[in-house]
């Protein structure tokens, strides 16, 4: 496996599963990366490997990666990798290393695409959720097909929201469109991904997962359709989606998780979806946005703490270093102008951080 600008493979022979292709124009070193597979194999579980260098792919001697970095190089922050290398562009160099994973919560208000093919729940990413996906998406499509009444009590929803009932109905043929303009709500508008740069929204792609009732989690390049679910709802047969996405999410999330930090931003909705395990615990940073009060005290406020945790997401993803550690992490919030407080940390539990705001 390399990067290279292959000649055309033998046709009868083999057939190039693209995984990246082409890296963007303009980039520096772009070209294809690939995997050459024999006719009739399985499909390769390509996210599971690291990227390594190929010999023939131009290196820079002060290149640091997430990936690995020139055995003679000495360059970069410690605790932090810099984002210099075609390399930090694909997903596949993040797992199994250091980089930051983000946990967010999805929005209620979703915006459908308007064109487009369908959801290929084969193709999400985190493969080790399809199987859920499918039993989950089944049932959702199957309640939605019912009585309308029961629909919507079993959903939470009003009479005047029969539309999002019916737009259950054809979630297998409604066009699908990233995750990132699916998901409209607080967190999401004041993320601003379509206003990132792209190496912001790349470094976003590949750090932040979406936590959903209906897909488990979620890249936000991961094309979807808008749904209606959420996380405090029982389906038949699968009883509470809070119980039923545990298994699949540890799975899942060890699979995911390298060495670095994992900020989790859920709300308590959605935080009894995955419960860090303790071989994960010490990685993980529960983040809780707090505002100053005039009086000195601390008070959570729903709605100025979403958006302070979008604007937070966006701020990490626009710096030059990626945090490598849970204290690289609490630095570079810190860095952002806001005070933190980091709790001590009982033996197998998660990190508990206070981000402490003046102004929301």
């Amino acid at each position: 496996m390399g990067f290279t600008e292959p000649p055309q493979s033998p046709a009868a022979l083999v057939v190039s599963y693209t995984t990246v292709s082409p890296l963007p124009p303009g980039e520096p070193d772009g070209g294809l990366f690939s995997v050459a597979l024999s006719r009739g194999s399985p499909r390769v579980g390509v996210t599971h490997h690291l990227a390594l260098w190929s010999p023939d792919f131009p290196q820079d001697a002060n290149t640091l990666t997430s990936c690995g970095r020139p055995a003679d190089s000495s360059a970069g922050v410690p605790g932090y990798a810099v984002f210099t290398s075609p390399c930090t562009f694909l997903r596949t160099c993040s797992l199994g290393s250091t980089l930051v994973l983000i946990l967010l919560p999805p929005s209620q208000g979703k915006t459908p695409a308007t064109s487009g093919p369908p959801v290929d729940v084969d193709g999400l990413s985190l493969p080790a959720l399809t199987h859920p996906r499918e039993r989950v998406l089944d049932a959702l499509i199957r309640l939605s097909s019912g009585q309308p009444g029961r629909a919507r009590r079993v959903l939470g929803l009003t009479s005047n929201q029969q539309g999002d009932v019916e737009r259950n109905q054809l979630l297998r043929e409604a066009p699908a469109q990233a995750a990132a303009h699916t998901y409209s709500g607080v967190v999401y508008d004041a993320l601003g991904y379509a206003s990132l740069g792209k190496v912001a929204q790349r470094r976003i792609n590949s750090w932040v997962l979406v936590f959903s009732a209906l897909w488990g989690a979620v890249h936000l390049d991961d094309a979807i359709p808008a749904y209606r679910l959420s996380g405090d709802v029982k389906l038949s047969r699968l009883g509470s989606l809070q119980q039923f996405w545990r298994r699949p999410l540890e799975q899942a999330l060890t699979e995911s998780a390298g060495g670095g930090p994992i900020l989790d931003l859920r709300s308590g909705t959605y935080a009894k979806m995955w419960v860090p395990n303790a071989s994960l615990s010490e990685q993980v940073v529960v983040g809780r946005v707090l505002q100053q009060m005039p009086d000195g005290s601390h008070k959570v406020v729903s709605h100025h703490n979403k958006a302070t945790k979008g604007r937070l997401v966006r701020a990490l993803a626009e710096q030059t270093n990626a945090p490598q550690s849970v204290s690289a992490l609490v630095a570079a919030i810190d860095s952002l102008g806001v005070k933190t407080h980091l709790h001590e940390r009982t033996p197998g539990k998660p990190w508990q951080l206070d981000i402490i705001v003046g102004k929301l």
